[in-house]
């Protein structure tokens, strides 16, 4: 279990460092890939076994929430709506991986983005209107993570494959 958690504790880190100085720069209008969401879908496939996704999401929005301009809290609430949404769809269907990465980022991200303008709107003052960010920022954002999804998946497989204990063979 420790290994598991070490595992998903480095690869938010090592997601947020890309995040922060790689990904951060590439725009879409105004909106940007979220490394940390899209390496927290990834690690949920595969790893629900020790812990489920919304505890995955909650360390993931702790490490946004070390680099995030955002109020405190804002990420954590953001990531934690995804870690359940995340939790009831996989409570229901388990295979196949692909489609259920996609449902991952694209809730995951209308749920981070929309509580980030959300909690920028309430705490800081930012007056936009709701369709402006929907067509300005989530969208260009949803397509950025999609794009780079499989990517990812095939990262963070090996990442998974390499840090967690194999699971048990079914005769």
């Amino acid at each position: 279990m420790f290994r598991a958690f070490a595992g998903g504790v480095l690869l938010f880190i090592f997601a947020g460092v890309l995040q922060s100085a790689l990904l951060s720069q590439w725009h879409l209008l105004h909106g940007t890939a979220d490394a940390v969401l899209l390496a927290w879908a990834v690690w949920v496939l595969y790893e629900h076994r020790y812990a489920p996704p919304w505890a995955w999401a909650l360390v993931a929005g702790a490490v946004v929430e070390v680099y995030s301009a955002l109020p405190v809290g804002i990420p954590l609430l953001g990531y934690g709506l995804a870690g359940v949404a995340a939790h009831y769809i996989l409570q229901r269907i388990e295979e196949p991986r692909i489609p259920l990465l996609f449902a991952f980022v694209g809730i995951g991200t209308i749920l981070v983005q929309g509580v980030a303008f959300l909690g920028r709107w309430a705490f800081d003052g930012v007056s936009a209107p709701i369709s402006l960010v929907l067509v300005q920022v989530i969208l260009p954002s949803m397509l950025l993570n999609t794009l780079l999804a499989l990517p990812f998946y095939a990262i963070v497989g090996e990442w998974a494959d390499w840090t967690l204990p194999p699971r048990e063979l079914i005769a």
